[in-house]
């Protein structure tokens, strides 16, 4: 399985999906309007790597600031990764932010009330 990656444009973010250690990564600012064509690709990478995932799988989310749209598109991934741990696929979110961002705070706060894998928060000075 090949590692799949996005760079970052002007309204996504980085993506890096690498197969070879189950290193996920959202990184950056996020405010598309239409994010169907952007999370696709990601949903289809993830379905084909929980065919021979890593033992241990990570989901770094490292947004600076995400729209409406944004943040129903991280909740269908967390979704979706959400149903591989509930089979037994070891994932865990890491959802990072700073400090004084109370709206990123929150959302962690929301997704660790919505899901059933660990969602770690990494709060940045």
């Amino acid at each position: 399985m090949k590692t799949f990656m996005l760079e970052a444009s002007e309204d996504s973010p980085l993506v890096y999906l690498n197969a070879d250690n189950g290193e996920l990564v959202l990184r950056g600012r996020s405010y598309m309007e239409d994010t169907v064509p952007f999370q696709k690709p990601i949903i289809d990478w993830l379905r084909n790597y929980i065919q021979k995932p890593r033992p241990y799988n990570s989901f770094k989310i490292e947004l600076d600031y995400i729209n409406s749209a944004s943040h129903q598109m991280i909740l269908g991934i967390i979704a979706e990764l959400n149903k591989y741990f509930i089979l037994g696929k070891n994932f865990e979110v890491i959802w990072t932010y700073q400090r004084e961002d109370e709206y990123m705070e929150d959302l962690a706060q929301e997704m660790k009330e919505m899901f059933d894998l660990p969602i770690k928060e990494m709060v940045l000075a």
